[in-house]
């Protein structure tokens, strides 16, 4: 349904679906769910450009219908058509910009798999759902998942032609929820954070319901801290920043102290053990400087933690602390590159790594397009069919001009001429 609505900014088109999840047959009890309210302008730049892609197949959702999973008013069956509604909607926008506008390069976004792996991921591993009848149910969830998965991609590569190179790729992989880790209850206890009130009662299990997979994705709410007694505070997901005086208004460490305290919080946070399973969860805890090898500088680099730290994959949610390379039961936190062309490698599985920051600068240098001024990628030249082909290109250029030039100068060169 499209429907116009008014709304404190004027009238807004937005479009939904319905579905009917329970009619008794006396019709005394009837359950029907409503997707979001899907807007369909005001949100794109140029902003006309929104009103005038189509909106017949799918929906453009940006709401989290993993709330109304687990609340029980959706089954497993319609999440996942609700996430196809999405995927639809991306292949239907994509084709029509493709072929409606001039492009040279074309970018989509497909969130959904993230999504979908921080709700089921515990579902579909053996480890942590042991019931034969249930994994089976969820892995086949996941299974029905990628073939919408797949059709989407597949609407959006067929758009491309025989000189078009087409990249999938995945920022990370993902792994089951497995025990909770709080640095905030660690740097409490030490003394480091000092919080106005006591912390929150949190569970620390692996969640096995839908309840308490989505009490574990909840994002953690300390009460405020007691800034005239605190040292250094947990941000993020793998920073703590020091409250360092002369930065931070209500800063209370002095500059001389700073190293200091940075080394109390690393000695605390290799220094605990969890009590119930004995494994220390902290694996690695750096200064900011040092994180610079894992990619955290420049720009960056001023956002990030005064300490940077990562967890074992035994402890914490899908993905964000965790190592890039961990592994745990069918989980990964690898991420997924794939590429297809003119000038690649066909039926290739590289051997070497494959950075996301190596993405750019190999799409640039296949296109023939500039390379980013601050790009820090390499060109993955082991999935080209010629990894010289460009410069051979180029010395070709350069032959032909050479020859030119100098049948130009020895035309020049003529001592005679011709009267007509």
């Amino acid at each position: 349904m499209i429907h116009e609505f008014d709304t404190e900014a004027g009238p807004k088109r937005a479009a939904f679906r319905c579905k009917l999840m329970e009619l008794t047959d006396n019709g005394r009890s009837v359950q029907l769910y409503v997707t979001d309210l899907c807007g369909l302008d005001g949100w794109s730049v140029p902003e006309e450009i929104a009103a005038e892609i189509p909106c017949y197949e799918g929906l453009p959702l940006a709401g989290y219908a993993g709330f109304a999973w687990s609340a029980g008013w959706i089954d497993t069956d319609t999440l996942v058509e609700v996430f196809d509604l999405e995927h639809r909607w991306l292949a239907e926008a994509t084709t029509y910009l493709a072929t409606h506008k001039p492009w040279a390069v074309l970018s989509v976004v497909i969130h959904g798999p993230d999504t979908f792996h921080h709700l089921l991921s515990n579902f579909i591993d053996r480890q942590f759902t042991p019931d034969p009848e249930q994994l089976e149910y969820y892995q086949g969830i996941e299974r029905t998942y990628y073939k919408c998965i797949d059709h989407a991609v597949g609407r959006i590569a067929d758009l491309a032609d025989e000189e078009t190179v087409l990249a999938v790729v995945s920022d990370h992989g993902t792994k089951a929820t497995t025990r909770r880790f709080i640095p905030a209850r660690i740097m409490a206890d030490a003394g480091l954070t000092v919080f106005k009130d006591p912390l929150p009662p949190m569970k620390d299990d692996v969640p096995r319901t839908r309840e308490e997979v989505m009490d574990q994705l909840m994002p953690f709410h300390a009460p405020p801290a007691d800034w005239s007694k605190t040292k250094a505070i947990m941000v993020g997901e793998c920073y703590i920043c020091v409250n360092l005086k002369g930065r931070h208004p209500e800063g209370i460490v002095e500059p001389e102290d700073y190293e200091a305290v940075r080394d109390e919080i690393i000695k605390v946070l290799y220094d605990y053990t969890d009590p119930v399973t004995g494994i220390k969860p902290v694996m690695l805890a750096v200064r900011r400087e040092e994180a610079m090898f894992f990619g955290l500088y420049g720009k960056m680099g001023e956002r990030v933690g005064d300490i940077v730290y990562a967890i074992n994959p035994r402890f914490g949610r899908q993905h964000g602390p965790a190592w890039p390379t961990h592994e745990i039961g069918i989980g990964s936190l690898k991420g997924l590159f794939l590429m297809v062309g003119p000038g690649v490698k066909r039926g290739e599985v590289l051997k070497r790594r494959v950075n996301l920051v190596d993405v750019v600068p190999t799409l640039c240098h296949l296109a023939e397009l500039p390379v980013p001024r601050d790009c820090e990628g390499a060109i993955v030249y082991q999935a080209l069919e010629d990894p010289d082909a460009k410069s051979k290109e180029l010395e070709r250029v350069r032959d032909n001009f050479r020859r030119l030039k100098a049948i130009y100068e020895a035309q020049q060169a003529e001592s005679h001429t011709y009267n007509l």
